[in-house]
């Protein structure tokens, strides 16, 4: 935010251009210190975005459970523990609750998409919210290609609709990842 870069990501030294850290999370942070300065509107605007996923976090448990479980009861218990207990600590400098949330919307809309659009726009639709998440966590990478593999052979039927949808799927992917990889690769001058 201070410099216009997406450089130095570690406190202790300047280190320079980074591809280290996904980019998702620090540019959604620096878009709001961007718009609230460095003060206290800047904190309570990360409290806030940090509360919103928290009540997210708690509020999708539920379909979730149903999605992958065929009840809601499991998801609904957790969600009144989450919203009850201290289950994470609240802090800006991690993403692991905005990932969980983004999974759990990933695996939702996706079986929607697909349902709804069929194979070939269903999976771009999963392709270009799974390239979301790399951007938000490259370790998503997992849960995307297991998710996609579900997907393909319970929501899909016939060997070419799921050829179809594995292209289309990783056409999503690709699509929503080259900006990123082509800032990465101008910037250290490798992939």
């Amino acid at each position: 935010a201070q410099t216009g870069q997406f450089a130095n990501p570690f406190t202790a030294a300047a280190t320079g251009p980074t591809a280290h850290v996904a980019p998702l999370y620090p540019w959604f942070l620096a878009g709001l210190m961007k718009l609230f300065g460095l003060g206290a509107g800047l904190l309570l605007a990360v409290e806030l975005s940090i509360l919103v996923v928290f009540a997210l976090h708690a509020a999708l448990l539920p379909a979730v459970s149903g999605l992958l479980f065929g009840v809601r009861l499991p998801g609904i218990c957790a969600g009144a523990a989450a919203a009850v207990l201290p289950l994470f600590r609240i802090s800006s400098n991690d993403n692991s609750v905005p990932l969980a949330v983004g999974l759990m919307l990933f695996l939702l809309a996706t079986e929607r998409a697909v349902k709804e659009l069929g194979a070939l726009r269903g999976g771009v639709v999963s392709g270009c919210l799974g390239g979301l998440l790399l951007l938000l966590n490259p370790q998503a990478l997992i849960v995307v290609l297991i998710w996609a593999s579900r997907l393909a052979l319970f929501q899909v039927s016939g060997r070419r609709e799921r050829t179809g949808f594995a292209c289309a799927l990783l056409l999503g992917l690709v699509l929503t990842c080259t900006p990123w990889t082509v800032r990465a690769y101008r910037t250290l001058g490798s992939l």
